[in-house]
């Protein structure tokens, strides 16, 4: 029958066709014939191209799907896809039943948490990266983020802050209890930096720390408001309910303000407390003033003696640049000056400028132009008389000095541990003591006097924090603080070192016996070194009662004792004081606690970048009229998230640094254990939507 024709000639068409393809490797290939009549397989997911043969066809399209990675990325987004529709596929029972109200609530709570959790993810990105709000809000980034979180809904800003205060408590519940975990104390740095629209003090407190892996931390712990009118005793009962909320009142070693005196009478009261009451010595709480600001101080006071030069300097830039005419003879002027080999400038010094002494230097580099003006123009009567001249240029090289130790700390990578100070502040008290004595010049001895009283302010307040902190450095021990008291004192030397090895002591006798950190911190440098047996100087087994700084058979030296004693480590620039105790915690565990809490004391409050908190507020003009729970949100958040995880590498180069510091000599040890160090990878945006 006609009707059946077509099906008769489907069936006979085999005859001349291919065999069917049975084989798996055609679920991922597709084929297709070119107008030559040649077939060709393609691949589905990287469109590679072979040529189709009866021999060995299947093993070589095998062999592409191996290392075919188009088809490795197909399949984990696949797998991916399937994960996220099963979450969201109806629940069933045996013999397909339909799942009861119990089972479908589950799924419900189940998907409403995903969708808290993805917001949660969206949250923390915006929040490091510091993205706008209005994100959430977007058209253009809605699709991304629907990609990224298939099962989440994105509503508004509103929505959002909600989830950053949420993350807040979350991060702030987990950095608490990371707290609680550190051997050694705290310390602090209080920065009061102005006042908001409202007229609140803003104060941001950052924390310092060592780690027990010996590594120095600092972390933003709040960004408070306080009230016009709060006086220091308001203040400090808020920086106490601050410290009991974080539950560290009890473990506080140092605190460092800007201001000399805010630092000193938040502090006066915080001794107050019960804690700290009936403390002596290191066990109180200790100040420190920054170091920065003191600088400021002295540089400003220097500056005073010639400002009134400075201004007539300004207003012979104004003259030479106020005409053409003026203008033309000027660089004259300094055409010829250069053409005798003197260094001149001949741009514009800016009236606004801040009087510094980077703008001191400038000035001075008119000197000979101004002189040679005076030639050319005889209406040029203002410059400098040579005397003003030179006052101006001693002023200048003393302030030098003190920019130059400025910047030796700002420039500086890393934390700077404590002990790097002591000979700093050292040099400048050299320094102000031999300008104090200088013949030629009676403006250079009344300079260096009034630096040298409010040098001897700072001196009082902090040279004992500093002297200790740089005895707990193994390439100088004692000895510097000996050398720079013959420098500062001369005669007088003995009865200061005496002083400070009194104090030191002292300090040490309480670690030693009642610091309650001090068991803590010697159990686990025992723990640091689990393959190896500690011998003592004799080749001993060194046991518990050994390690001790008393024995039951003989009277031995103390720990300290022992330090001071010992070969110094060779003095070398770059040396990582931090990993030489952590290496040699177990030779001295309670020397380590002290140089754990010593070390890491802030000598400067000063903010590596002082605009952070106003680029914050520009993230989103909506910043600004936050509430404070919300700006301390978005000021502490981007600090808290950006801790690296541990890494395989990081955990190996630990325990190998250690085993390594273990065996190798004090001398050697410490370059083994900077080159062990591992960095943890690059984090890339898929960091953000994993779960913490």
């Amino acid at each position: 029958m006609a009707v059946n024709r077509p099906h008769v000639e489907v069936l006979a068409s085999p005859v001349t066709k291919r065999r069917k393809l049975v084989s798996k490797v055609w679920e991922a290939f597709t084929t297709n014939k070119s107008m030559d009549g040649k077939e060709w397989a393609n691949c589905k997911h990287c469109s590679k191209k072979y040529a189709r043969s009866s021999k060995k066809e299947t093993s070589n399209l095998l062999k592409h799907m191996e290392k075919c990675p188009s088809r490795k990325n197909d399949e984990d987004q696949e797998k991916h896809s399937d994960e996220t529709t099963a979450t969201i596929t109806t629940p069933v029972v045996n013999d397909n039943k339909i799942a009861s109200d119990k089972e479908w609530n589950q799924l419900d709570d189940k998907i409403a948490t995903d969708k808290e959790w993805n917001r949660l993810d969206v949250a923390r990105m915006i929040i490091r990266h510091r993205c706008p709000w209005s994100m959430v809000e977007q058209d253009i980034s809605k699709p991304f983020l629907n990609t990224l979180l298939p099962t989440s809904t994105f509503q508004s800003q509103s929505t959002l802050k909600a989830d950053i205060l949420h993350v807040y408590k979350e991060e702030k519940e987990k950095f608490s209890r990371s707290l609680t975990e550190i051997s050694g104390r705290f310390s602090l740095t209080i920065n009061f930096l102005g006042r908001d629209a409202a007229f609140r003090s803003i104060c941001l407190i950052i924390l310092h720390f060592i780690d027990n892996d010996w590594q120095p931390k600092k972390k933003i712990l709040a960004f408070k408001k306080l009230g016009f009118w709060d006086g220091y005793w308001n203040k400090s009962r808020a920086f106490k309910s601050m410290l009991l909320d974080w539950n560290i009142d009890k473990n506080i070693c140092c605190i460092t303000a800007q201001n000399m005196e805010e630092e000193d009478n938040i502090v006066r009261e915080i001794r107050k407390w019960p804690t700290y009451k009936d403390s002596v010595s290191t066990l109180r709480v200790l100040d420190c003033g920054c170091f920065v600001h003191f600088l400021n101080l002295l540089v400003e006071e220097g500056l005073l003696e010639v400002k009134d030069i400075f201004q007539k300097i300004l207003m012979c830039n104004s003259y030479i640049f106020s005409t053409p005419d003026n203008d033309r003879k000027f660089r004259i002027a300094v055409d010829h000056a250069r053409s005798q080999g003197k260094e001149v400038i001949s741009e514009e010094v800016p009236v606004s400028s801040t009087y510094s002494t980077q703008m001191l230097d400038k000035a001075l580099r008119f000197r000979e132009a101004f002189r040679l003006l005076q030639v050319i123009d005889p209406d040029f009567s203002l410059n400098p008389l040579e005397e003003e001249w030179e006052k101006i240029t001693r002023v200048h090289n003393c302030l030098k000095v003190l920019a130059e130790v400025g910047h030796s700390i700002s420039g500086s990578r890393g934390l700077l541990t404590t002990n790097v100070f002591f000979p700093k502040v050292c040099s400048i008290y050299k320094n102000l003591i031999q300008w104090g004595k200088s013949d030629s010049s009676s403006d250079i001895r009344l300079m260096a006097y009034k630096l040298k009283m409010k040098l001897e302010v700072y001196w009082s307040k902090c040279h004992l924090v500093l002297a200790i902190a740089v005895i707990l450095d193994p390439r100088f021990k004692f000895d510097i603080v000996e050398s720079w008291y013959k420098e500062i004192y001369g005669q007088d030397a003995d009865k200061h070192r005496k002083r400070i090895q009194d104090i030191l002591k002292v300090v040490y006798d309480e670690y030693a016996g009642g610091f309650k950190n001090s068991t803590t911190s010697s159990a686990d440098a025992s723990t640091l070194f689990p393959d190896y047996v500690m011998l003592d100087h004799l080749g001993m087994s060194l046991t518990p009662s050994h390690g001790s700084d008393s024995d039951s058979g003989k009277s031995q030296k103390s720990q300290l004792e022992r330090y001071l004693e010992e070969p110094k480590f060779r003095s070398v620039e770059e040396f990582d004081i931090l990993g030489w105790w952590c290496v040699n915690t177990p030779n001295f565990p309670t020397l380590a606690n002290m140089a754990r809490d010593f070390l890491a004391i802030p000598v400067t409050a000063a903010l590596a970048n002082p605009t952070f908190i106003s680029d914050v507020l520009k993230i989103d003009p909506i910043s600004s009229d936050l509430d404070s729970e919300i700006m301390e949100a978005l000021i502490c958040l981007p600090d808290w998230l950006q801790i690296p995880p541990k890494t395989e590498a990081n955990e190996r180069g630990s325990t190998v640094s250690a085993q390594v510091g273990q065996l190798i000599p004090h001398s050697a040890n410490q370059h083994s254990r900077m080159a062990l160090r591992f960095s943890g990878p690059i984090q890339t945006i898929e960091n953000e939507f994993l779960r913490p």
